[in-house]
């Protein structure tokens, strides 16, 4: 994770939760013509949940300091033809999408590497399963293709045919369940906010309908948002939040919801936010203030090893001259000047708010890959 101003951070400790969220992922039929994400947790594993950003809480500190700046790995999987598939473009608008939602709240996410093809017949043909249980040593698609291709320290976004679900790792899968991926389906792209909701629960948000479909009242976040009536239990039930209204994930096609009342304690009427980003509304646009804060304690906590491998840090200016023989792009606010050998099989980009100067000596070789564009710091593609 690198951060835009200063460049020195102070980023606190990753906190590993004391209990086990073991979230087990609920199947809820989808909208029609709506993405559907099962991430939700079970009555049984609140507890756990809500220890859990309590802790966040008060070691991951919401303390902001300029931008957040997180990387993420695009991982497409095609025929072995090399046909099919997201493209890298569709890709790229999706990360635009979700940049869009998450502006408000000062994290911005940027492609850490060259988008990963991985064309293979297996992979592509195989229908991703949305199994109810994750475990370490599991051996599904996911845990597959995840175990050959994650790029470690960034967020592993693979684009594949799945069962009709789209769904994310909680912090606390990274412990709990070897896990640390969203899956993404084929179908789905074109959606302009899928793959904000699915970063949400990446960074430890619930949907505003937790605990309504349980079948028991007491599982149910209650309306009124008066801490001196009986009723009020928005800080303990559904996301946890108080300034996200109640929601039972009624929605008509208008954003409106659909019904009146019935909250299991109270007689008032339900008002839920059908442009709060994760609640199944058809008009999802933004995240609530709490909902921000929860994920920048995600951010500065759980996450916090959030850190591109392959990027260098923002210099005013750059000097190059040793040999490129791997991966690395170089971002600098002012210029890049270089006299370097880029080496076959290497990977180099320059990155430079003002100029870019190849001086005498610089050689990009036959089998490297070389790119050079004016943009600065912290663009959302680092190699093109």
């Amino acid at each position: 994770m690198k951060n835009l101003y200063p460049l020195f951070i102070f980023i606190i400790a990753t906190i590993f939760f004391s209990s086990s969220l073991r979230a087990q992922e609920e199947k809820r039929m989808p909208k029609p013509g709506q993405p559907a994400c099962p991430m939700t947790l079970k009555p049984s594993e609140i507890e756990a949940y809500r220890n859990s950003i309590k802790d966040e809480a008060i070691n991951g500190n919401a303390n902001r300091d300029g931008i957040y700046n997180l990387p993420v790995q695009f991982h497409l999987v095609r025929t072995s033809a090399g046909t099919g598939g997201t493209t890298e473009e569709e890709a790229a608008w999706e990360l635009e999408q979700a940049n869009l939602k998450f502006a408000p709240i000062g994290i911005e996410f940027f492609q850490c590497s060259p988008v990963h093809f991985i064309d293979d017949d297996f992979y592509f043909n195989t229908i991703f399963d949305n199994d109810w249980e994750n475990f370490c040593g599991q051996d599904n698609a996911e845990y597959q293709i995840a175990g050959e291709f994650n790029v470690a320290n960034v967020i592993n976004l693979y684009y594949v045919n799945t069962d009709g679900w789209n769904w994310s790792s909680f912090p606390s899968y990274i412990e709990d369940y070897c896990k640390d991926w969203i899956i993404l389906n084929n179908g789905d792209i074109g959606n302009d906010f899928l793959l904000a909701h699915e970063l949400g629960h990446y960074f430890n948000l619930i949907h505003t309908f937790q605990g309504y479909g349980n079948n028991d009242p007491d599982d149910n976040e209650h309306i009124t948002r008066d801490p001196g009536e009986d009723c009020y239990n928005c800080q303990t039930h559904g996301d946890h939040l108080c300034d996200t209204p109640a929601d039972n994930d009624e929605w008509s096609n208008g954003c409106s919801w659909n019904g009146a009342g019935a909250d299991g304690c109270s007689d008032l009427n339900f008002s839920p936010d059908g442009a709060n980003i994760m609640s199944y509304s058809p008009c999802p646009d933004y995240f609530s203030a709490g909902q921000s804060n929860r994920m920048i304690n995600a951010v500065t906590g759980s996450r916090a090893y959030l850190e591109c491998p392959f990027l260098s840090d923002c210099q005013s200016n750059w000097t190059l001259s040793a040999d490129q023989n791997n991966m690395q792009a170089y971002q600098a606010s002012n210029t890049v000047t270089s006299t370097a050998d880029i080496n076959s099989g290497a990977v180099s980009a320059y990155d430079a708010g003002n100029s870019i100067t190849l001086q005498p000596g610089f050689h990009a070789k036959t089998g490297s890959t070389f790119a050079a564009f004016i943009d600065g710091c912290w663009g959302p593609v680092i190699f093109k």
